[in-house]
């Protein structure tokens, strides 16, 4: 497999982490591969439990299936304040409304409790961004249980495996030729 002019692979907002075995990949244009939870934006601040996400991102599914991030009750999400670098609450997603999507595509969640002090309003996309906005991660979509084992990594302009996930397994690999690190998680 050879990748040229952009990333290698890139998984965002998987439930299930990807097993790449195996490979040889070559001449990346930005990360070879990078792993990582799809950015959700709060559009909308009904109440402390009840709030309306939207993607915050060009994620592809995001952009073909409006209103749908794969969310599911029982999911932990995460609400961190990127400028003080501060995880505000992680709460569960109590209940969700998929028969309602608002004309900004936002999908309608209830939580276990109390969100904190959220910055609602819309992230931005790929060369915009509000960094006062507060960023919403699932926890259980971001390619838990990652595996990248006997591959070789070569003459990549940015990192190896750029994984931001949680349980990865990551093992007798090659990487050489780098513009950044092999690994950061």
């Amino acid at each position: 497999f050879i990748a040229a002019n952009n990333g290698g692979h890139n998984h965002h907002g998987a439930r299930v982490g990807q097993w790449i075995e195996g490979g040889v990949w070559q001449n990346a244009a930005d990360d070879t591969v990078h792993v990582s939870g799809l950015v959700m934006s709060i559009l909308e601040l009904v109440s402390q439990t009840e709030l309306w996400l939207v993607s915050s991102g060009t994620d592809l599914v995001a952009r073909t299936q409006r209103g749908n991030l794969a969310l599911s009750v029982g999911d932990e999400l995460q609400f961190f304040d990127r400028r003080s670098g501060i995880v505000i609450s992680q709460r569960r997603i109590s209940r969700i409304d998929p028969s309602i999507v608002n004309e900004n595509h936002g999908t309608h969640i209830w939580l276990d409790g109390d969100v904190g002090d959220v910055v609602p309003g819309h992230i931005g996309g790929r060369f915009r961004f509000n960094a006062s906005v507060t960023q919403v991660y699932n926890f259980n979509l971001t390619s838990n249980q990652f595996v990248f084992r006997n591959n070789q990594v070569r003459n990549g302009r940015r990192v190896g495996v750029l994984y931001k996930g949680d349980r990865a397994l990551i093992e007798n690999n090659h990487f050489e030729g780098l513009g950044g690190g092999a690994v950061e998680c």
